[in-house]
């Protein structure tokens, strides 16, 4: 992944007008956002961005909602979850609640800071093991 953000960066430093700049890279695990404004000693914004799928019978209830925000909370990086436009704060049990996220239901999961590769990497496992239900 470093690879290719170095790559990014040299081709748009070469670019004499060094403006706002946003990229869109797919990565293995999901997407991962750039954006930042290049200068002589920039350095781009990185942000994961996954899609899950909620895999238990009784959906994201109040058990597993308490488990995500643990495990949310034991993160540095800032962890939202986004249903239809809806967008709430993974560390906020009323947040995750609201979400009244069902068997199928899809939820992006968006992961930005210091420990985000493996913050994204732990949610996602939770999602696809049912929450330890299955």
């Amino acid at each position: 992944m470093c690879n290719i953000v170095d790559k990014l960066l040299t081709n748009f430093r070469a670019f004499p007008k060094r403006e706002f700049v946003y990229f869109d890279v797919n990565s293995g695990m999901g997407r991962l956002f750039l954006w930042g404004s290049i200068s002589q000693n920039s350095t781009l914004h990185r942000m994961l961005v996954s899609t899950v799928t909620v895999k238990n019978r009784a959906g994201l209830h109040t058990r597993p909602a308490a488990s995500l925000v643990k495990l949310a909370a034991k993160y540095k990086s800032e962890i939202f979850l986004n249903r239809d436009g809806f967008s709430i704060n993974a560390k906020s049990i009323i947040g995750v609640m609201t979400l009244a996220a069902e068997l199928g239901c899809k939820l992006e999961v968006t992961v930005d800071g210091p420990d985000e590769q493996q913050a994204m990497e732990d949610i996602t496992l939770f999602f696809s093991s049912g929450f330890g239900e299955l």
